[in-house]
């Protein structure tokens, strides 16, 4: 990773810091704080979406910007749907002794949920009776088999069993051949007729020991479906331009919101004709699924109709002994770089880090992120938030 440093005067360590800002910033800041101070979790704003989202959605209306969210508003709701989860009820108890769900053991998924139990052999099948059932021989049967499938195996085994008057299967290996069962919780396609528990190396060694042996069993198998929504505030500001940008930030970052709110409101009124901008607000670490989810829901603005994408997510007001904005950029272009040197800040020591690799599928992607955070307050970030606007400027100029 390559940093090319643009050096200013860096007097944020000043004392006299928040009065040598331009009245413009000084208007920023003001902004910013107000923002903020919406965008906390105990702003009192209560609704059935995200409070941040409520308040974003009003600002960004208030900015004129074009809602292009769900049904004409600017929110857009995406159902996450992540399969299913062991649910807190499910237990094993073995002889007595309670077993840890996900390590110890896990049911697997599509076994209905349901309780059994009893005193029950290892190495008998008894009607009435949890079934234990070692793995091994099917494993050594298939070994070198590249259509053997243990689990349709296994399928037919439960339906078997079941016929039968199993109450459940007890699954474990003894075998130094791998099965690879683990806890799918995305798997659509197994079906079992009575429920199946698979049960680690570690506690079968130590249980199922003795062939001859009983072992008293209480089973509970239960899973819950794992699903939610992600709220997405999205805006948008119509150029008339083929390529678009995007800008994003978390919104339940408070900064990041409220430099997203800001550098919004700029953009609308700037009067640029280059580019098109989205603005994207998501919640915190999902940003790859929101913009995922908007390009499904927006086939008329596709991945390679976006120029360049802009995150403003980690801004802050700067440290004032470490006066820093950090500009990391994936896929970086020359262009950049001199939209980036060329809007220097006489306040900001500014880095800039040519990132290798891809993200987002993007052509470009530029993370904003201001060093360690100081003392509360907007003056900082006002700052930084001015060199991006100049910087977007200069490559809206080219």
């Amino acid at each position: 990773m390559k940093n090319i440093i643009f050096w200013g005067a860096c007097l944020l360590s000043c004392p006299g810091f928040a009065q040598k800002l331009k009245r413009a910033d000084r208007d920023i800041a003001t902004e910013l704080s107000l923002y903020g101070q919406n965008l906390r979790p105990d702003s009192g704003l209560e609704d059935k979406t995200p409070p941040a989202c409520t308040f974003m959605s009003t600002e960004l209306a208030r900015s004129g910007l074009t809602a292009n969210g769900d049904a004409g508003g600017f929110l857009q709701v995406v159902h996450i749907d992540e399969g299913r989860e062991i649910a807190s009820r499910c237990s094993l108890s073995l002889d007595g002794k309670t077993a840890v769900p996900g390590t110890d053991f896990f049911p697997l998924v599509g076994s209905p949920d349901t309780h059994t139990g009893g005193s029950t052999g290892i190495s008998l099948n008894e009607k009435g009776l949890p079934w234990i059932y070692d793995l091994r021989y099917d494993l050594e049967g298939g070994k070198g088999d590249p259509a053997f499938d243990i689990h349709k195996i296994l399928m037919a085994k439960a339906s078997e069993a079941k016929a039968r008057g199993a109450t459940a299967l007890l699954l474990y290996n003894s075998s130094s051949l791998p099965d690879g069962f683990r806890f799918d919780a995305k798997d659509k396609h197994s079906s079992y007729v009575l429920p199946v528990v698979y049960i680690n190396k570690r506690l079968s060694a130590k249980v199922f020991k003795d062939p001859t042996a009983y072992v008293d069993v209480d089973l509970t198998v239960a899973t819950d479906e794992k699903a939610y929504n992600l709220y997405n505030v999205e805006a948008y500001v119509d150029n008339g331009a083929d390529k678009t940008v995007v800008l994003e930030a978390a919104y339940d970052t408070t900064a990041g919101a409220a430099a997203l709110l800001a550098l919004a409101r700029l953009v609308k009124h700037a009067g640029w004709r280059k580019h098109n901008y989205l603005v994207l607000a998501y919640t915190g670490g999902r940003q790859e699924e929101a913009m995922n989810a908007y390009f499904a829901n927006h086939p008329g603005l596709q991945k390679e109709k976006v120029d360049y994408v802009v995150d403003v997510d980690g801004l802050a007001s700067p440290d004032p002994g470490q006066p820093e904005l950090t500009v990391r950029v994936w896929r970086g272009r020359d262009i950049w770089k001199k939209a980036f040197s060329g809007a220097r800040e006489t306040y900001l020591r500014v880095v800039y880090q040519d990132v290798p690799g891809d993200t987002l599928g993007i052509p470009g992607v530029i993370v904003f992120s201001t060093g360690k955070p100081g003392a509360p307050g907007y003056d900082g970030e006002a700052l930084a938030l001015r060199y991006i606007f100049n910087s977007l400027a200069s490559v809206e100029k080219k």
